[in-house]
């Protein structure tokens, strides 16, 4: 359970299980249907995301960027989640009496909000594929990196055991 951290954070497994239940737990009870809530989850997430960037936990560099990469991801999302949830209720049209220019201010307010959803949509999953993308690309590195260090290490075997052969 705590092979994958250097010794001295043998108890880093207990911090990201709290993390994780707090994150998954408490924030359905915190601040139900108001900014409170991915208020809270943000300041949450980047502690998180200074923890591990200050610790650095991991027994392998690639881990400790790899869970930097993810912590971040989630960081910015919740950031996203927290400044749609304060312009949720921004787009409220006040009634002058003059229903012409309410409804094109209602129709001019729809357009600009559905392209700010297709923006934030756009930008949520763009995020997520270069999450995707670069831990692929460190899974692939490391997997390459054990290849190249166990093929080298054969060839010097072998060649230990020529020159030993020659002597």
């Amino acid at each position: 359970m705590y092979e994958q951290y250097e010794p001295k954070f043998w108890w880093f497994e207990l911090i990201i299980i709290l993390h994780k239940m707090i994150m998954t737990g408490a924030m359905v009870i915190i601040g139900r249907g108001t900014t409170v809530q991915p208020l809270i989850a943000t300041l949450l997430q980047l502690c998180m995301v200074l923890l591990i960037l200050k610790l650095a936990p991991y027994n392998g560099q690639m881990d400790d960027w790899s869970s930097f990469l993810t912590s971040i991801t989630l960081a910015i999302t919740i950031m996203i989640g927290f400044a749609l949830a304060g312009d949720s209720g921004s787009n409220d049209d006040s009634n002058d009496g003059n229903d012409d220019d309410n409804f094109d201010q209602f129709q001019a307010g729809e357009n600009t909000k559905k392209l700010d959803n297709t923006v934030i949509t756009g930008i949520l999953i763009s995020i997520t594929i270069v999450c995707i993308a670069s831990e692929l690309t460190i899974m692939f590195y490391t997997k390459f990196e054990e290849r190249i260090h166990d093929y080298l290490e054969t060839r010097r075997i072998k060649k230990e055991e020529t020159e030993w052969e020659e002597a």
